[in-house]
């Protein structure tokens, strides 16, 4: 035996010549050999020992079966008994304690060191198998704890969870999915949704199934259930379940009930259509209101003979039919912060130029940017066009059968300009430098300072009158109106 590998052995023989011839036999062999006579020393002696040579026979102490007994429950070591007896009912003790071997002592050394080695042997399997199972063991239980874990995880989601094979059958189902099915989970396991649900509704959930496998593409629907005699609705999401070789499964899934929230927004959709009918009734009388007040000045100048009062509720008349035209506009909007101002303007010089009954002999230019502004800019600025318009339309004209008017309007680097320019005889240069207008022009300069611009009148073939204010950077248009009855 190697010298690295020598082992050590504990040798329990109470004869003394026998305990010595043994012992030299032993190291003969290459083991290391300490002898002890009985068994109370033995159970001290055990520091450093590989393997116990136990004689049964011990003198008045205990024996060698209750010495091996006591030492094997403070180490496990193989034991070995060597006696002479060879008596069934002797073996059988020495089987009930341990089982690595019983030699009897008139055998030759060969038989004691091959029972020796086939000892130690079989302690060692043994000792592999123990540590094996208890590898095993804890394998077991960290999987046990992974599947628990799991488990736990998927019945604390607060919807359903749930897999099923390539038949169909269910192969995972948390209890509340199992609940909202009317089941436990456990009878749901290994069953089909025909036979768990109306035939109607497995169909439909099997055609769901059948097409996340075909095309193994996610697929997010609702769905309708009953449940409890309550119809319900789930957004179920369902995607294809493959292993790790990419070999189909089945289909797993979650789903939620929406119930509550398609309650929810039919609720709101039931609101805003209540808000839509309040607001289409406001708006209408609203109208009237602005009409009505339309009609009275226009009433009002029926009975009037001064020309000067005639002229000033004409005046007044037209404003309100600019606030009309931008109401309008932003009620069929469906906005009420933005107007489009080509959509706007457009209108409003239709409307302007219509009250006018020789507009019919005027060409009108119009040539207005499609972007947007802010309502508290667009009133102002539409005012400030009525005004301009208006203007024209008294005294640019007078004795004519003709005439011209060009409008441009843009937004440039975050600056509106508006241009109107006629062809008429133009503005008296002593109202160009001193600023002696009547009150439809001071209303424009006052307005234009309001915004934070600026207004240029000049003489270029006719008049020329130059609006510019900050405008807003939205340079999108307004989206179309929706028709409105």
């Amino acid at each position: 035996m190697d010298g690295t590998n020598r082992k050590t052995i504990l040798l329990v023989e109470d004869d003394p010549l026998l305990a010595a011839a043994e012992k030299a036999a032993l190291q003969g062999h290459g083991y290391r050999v300490f002898v002890e006579s009985t068994g109370e020393d033995a159970l001290e002696a055990l520091e450093g020992v590989d393997l116990v040579l136990m004689d049964i026979d011990l003198g008045a102490g205990w024996d060698g079966t209750e010495t091996a007994r006591r030492i094997l429950e403070r180490r496990d070591l193989p034991v070995v008994f060597l006696s002479g007896h060879t008596e069934t009912h002797i073996v059988a003790r020495t089987e009930a304690v341990t089982s690595y071997g019983y030699v009897v002592k008139n055998s030759s050394l060969a038989v004691l060191d091959a029972s020796i080695k086939m000892a130690f042997r079989l302690f060692d399997a043994r000792k592999a198998l123990l540590e094996n199972e208890a590898r095993q063991k804890a394998a077991e239980a960290q999987t046990l704890r992974h599947q628990h874990l799991l488990q736990t995880i998927i019945d604390s989601v607060p919807g359903t969870i749930f897999a099923k094979d390539l038949e169909g059958r269910y192969f995972v189902v948390n209890e509340l999915g199992a609940r909202k099915n009317g089941y436990a989970s456990a009878q749901m396991m290994g069953r089909t949704n025909f036979e768990l649900l109306p035939a109607e509704t497995a169909a439909a959930f099997q055609r769901s199934d059948e097409a996340v496998m075909t095309t193994g593409e996610p697929v997010e629907d609702e769905e309708s259930l009953e449940v409890g005699g309550q119809v319900r609705n789930f957004l179920v999401r369902k995607s294809a379940w493959k292993d790790h070789e990419g070999r189909l499964l089945g289909v797993i899934g979650v789903s939620h009930d929406v119930t509550e929230a398609a309650h929810a927004r039919q609720r709101i959709q039931d609101l805003l259509q209540e808000k839509e009918l309040l607001l289409r009734e406001v708006h209408h009388r609203i109208k009237n209101n602005m009409a009505t007040i339309a009609g009275l000045l226009g009433l009002q100048v029926s009975y009037s003979q001064d020309e000067r009062v005639i002229a000033a509720l004409e005046d007044a008349r037209n404003r309100v039919s600019s606030m009309m035209v931008l109401y309008d506009k932003l009620y069929q909007s469906g906005g009420y912060n933005d107007v489009s101002v080509v959509d706007y303007l457009s209108s409003l010089i239709d409307e302007i130029l219509g009250t006018f009954p020789g507009a019919g002999s005027i060409t009108v230019e119009k040539n207005i940017g499609d972007f947007v502004l802010e309502v508290k800019k667009v009133q102002p600025f539409g005012i400030i066009l009525n005004e301009l318009l208006t203007n024209i339309m008294k005294h640019a004209f007078a004795g004519k059968t003709k005439g011209f008017i060009r409008i441009a309007a843009t937004l440039h680097a975050g600056v509106v300009r508006l241009e109107v320019h006629d062809n008429g005889p133009g503005i008296p240069p002593s109202w160009v430098s001193q600023r002696s207008g009547g009150f439809g022009l001071t209303l424009v300069e006052m307005l234009t300072k309001n915004l934070g611009g600026t207004v240029h009148f000049e003489n270029d073939g006719g008049t020329r009158v130059v609006v510019t204010f900050p405008g807003s950077e939205v340079t999108t248009p307004a989206a179309p109106a929706p028709s409105r009855p």
